[in-house]
């Protein structure tokens, strides 16, 4: 007979773990010791042999199930014998979702507000550096693991103080365990204590410095398995530390740019792609700008448009026309087109081919781009010009299609009147198609090309007027939000102020909101003298608290006009009552005198 395997677990264990399953599921406990009491049990079967019950495919699903039911003292000992094994465990397919099982309830653990003393933080916060100095010395392998990758990304997210769900609260969740278990949504709500987030933030540093110079990291950006850890690590550095977060973007640009160069003929790249969206999530305004004109400058145009956004370098192929744009990357050219400095991106904007623009124009995502475009303040009109004259001869394409009518309708309304004039000719040429079709008919109508056919001038002065008008109203709107801003600005600092002269005619007011008035000065009386407060704010200040004596008045009125119908009411009834008893009392009155005389006429007769 061949020798038993030791790790392998025996048949008696497997079937005594399933009782466990259909216990939990049943979920039948009296009560929280009942449950206690059964969990303790079980606890002690476990510690037999932790690493290969972990292991088994089946045993490990019921550890999940079991680690939200341990108490602290039982989760400690389990996660420092699954510390001892971390590795093997890391990198099994089912050990590894049970580490994380484990890790992602730590930072629920140590919010909670019964815990014993520091004893039980120091112990936890004690067992994840273990588990960090474990991962330090093996990151160069365990990065690229399959399943290794998502225990490191728990524990940056565990470090950064991320939020994030958790597998093991599903879990109780399911089988409806009957201990307190801490809300997901409030999940890192509490802020843990200053010297857990120190510790917390030295070990985030710690396998950032490693992750950095110890792996391969061209590899790092271009891996399925270490990319989304590196998307974890920016997002943790984003929060805790802003300068480390940047020096990493510089450090991943520079790899990318290095990596499009070196495979130019490589048109996509998911992996790289998602990479650099999470950049554009963290990235400060000041590395965006360096990234923008250091490493993207003409290629950004042509990644952002591409439908998986990655590949940097110009396809000069002829058959390299766009197929399908990017919802993101239209998104991001929509915002790069508001900046002040976006002549690389104009120049590469224009050496799209003319087919492209027009496939841009009539897409979904694209017409925004054109709007964007077209309404940016720091584009030139010469260079908006320039796009709308790329479309001629394609003005009746534009106008008959659902997404390119919207990108013609935005080129109208910002042409000067001669442009205007000629994009109304060759509309009017094809007027038989755009009456035919239900978006050409509505571009038809809002041109007032019906008056273009009969008489220009007539034309040109109802577009005259119409330019003036929106132009007089973009004016006023413009003004109104300025006068706004300069309002609100002058309220927030007249706000921010806590003492007020004492003749200030809503003080008394204010001195319920806590501000104290002072007594005025020489110097104050001379500049209230010479300077006065912008009236729309003063004007605005009391009359919202003449609205609230006004309210306050008609309040006190309403309540005395209740109090008033109330009395007149009550002394109605009162009169009611009296008049009621009144009848009753001469009715017995009556019955009284009535049976007197009967008894008196009785004795009378008697007698």
């Amino acid at each position: 007979m061949g020798k038993t395997d030791p790790h392998r677990l025996d048949e008696d264990t497997i079937n005594y773990f399933k009782r466990v399953k259909e216990v939990i599921e049943e979920n039948s406990f009296q009560d929280e010791e009942d449950q206690s009491t059964f969990v303790e049990n079980v606890f002690e079967q476990v510690l037999i042999k932790p690493i290969e019950l972990c292991k088994h495919q089946n045993t490990s699903l019921i550890l999940e199930r079991l680690i939200p039911m341990l108490n602290h003292n039982q989760l400690s000992t389990f996660y420092t014998k699954l510390n001892q094994s971390f590795k093997p465990l890391a990198t099994d397919r089912a050990g590894s979702h049970v580490l994380q099982a484990i890790i992602a309830l730590i930072p629920k653990i140590l919010q909670q507000d019964d815990l014993n003393g520091d004893k039980t933080i120091d112990t936890f916060v004690q067992l994840i550096c273990e588990s960090c100095q474990i991962i330090c010395r093996e990151i160069a392998t365990l990065i690229f693991d399959t399943y290794a990758c998502h225990i490191l990304k728990q524990i940056l997210i565990v470090l950064g103080g991320l939020r994030t769900s958790d597998n093991s609260e599903k879990l109780s969740q399911s089988m409806k365990v009957k201990r307190k278990q801490p809300n997901s949504s409030n999940y890192l709500e509490k802020q843990l204590n200053v010297a857990v987030r120190k510790t917390f933030i030295n070990k985030l540093m710690e396998l950032t410095t490693e992750i950095t110079s110890k792996c391969n990291f061209s590899r790092v950006i271009t891996h399925s398995m270490s990319c989304p850890v590196l998307e974890i690590l920016l997002a943790a550095l984003d929060k805790n530390n802003k300068a480390s977060c940047s020096d990493l973007i510089l450090k991943t640009v520079d790899e990318i740019d290095s990596f499009n160069s070196r495979h130019h003929n490589d048109n996509s790249h998911p992996v790289v792609s998602r990479l650099f969206d999470k950049i554009l999530q963290v990235a400060s305004s000041n590395t965006l700008d360096y990234i923008f004109s250091k490493h993207l400058k003409d290629s950004l145009l042509k990644m952002s448009l591409h439908p998986i956004a990655n590949h940097s370098s110009t396809d000069t192929s002829e058959n390299s026309n766009l197929k399908e744009i990017n919802h993101f990357g239209a998104l991001i050219l929509q915002s790069l087109f508001k900046y002040n400095n976006n002549s690389d991106l104009l120049k590469s904007w224009f050496q799209l081919k003319q087919e492209e623009l027009l496939f841009i124009a009539c897409d979904i995502a694209g017409n925004h781009v054109i709007e964007a475009f077209n309404e940016s303040p720091t584009i030139s009109y010469k260079k908006k010009k320039k796009l709308i004259e790329l479309y001629k001869g394609s003005y009746s394409h534009l106008a008959c299609n659902k997404y390119g009518s919207r990108s013609l309708e935005s080129c109208w309304r910002i042409a000067e009147i001669n442009l205007k004039e000629e994009i109304a000719k060759e509309l009017v040429g094809k007027e038989s198609n755009l009456r035919s079709n239900f978006y050409g008919n509505i571009i038809f109508s809002k041109c007032n090309l019906q008056y273009f056919k009969k008489k220009i001038d007539t034309w040109s002065s109802k577009e005259e007027a119409k330019d003036r008008k929106r132009q007089t109203l973009s004016k006023i709107l413009d003004e109104v939000n300025n006068n706004t801003e300069k309002a609100k600005r002058t309220v927030a600092k007249s706000n921010s102020v806590t003492e007020l002269p004492n003749n200030s005619s809503y003080s008394n007011e204010l001195s319920l909101l806590g501000f104290r008035p002072r007594a005025l000065t020489t110097d104050d009386k001379e500049t209230e003298k010479t300077t006065t407060a912008p009236k729309t704010v003063i004007d605005s200040i009391d009359e919202v608290f003449k609205r609230a004596d006004v309210d306050k008045e008609a309040k006190r009125r309403s309540k005395k006009l209740k109090t008033e119908t109330s009395q007149v009411n009550s002394k109605k009834e009162s009169v009611e009552e009296t008049k009621d008893m009144q009848s009753i009392l001469n009715a017995i009155t009556a019955t009284k005198k009535k049976k007197k005389s009967k008894t008196a006429s009785k004795r009378k007769f008697m007698s």
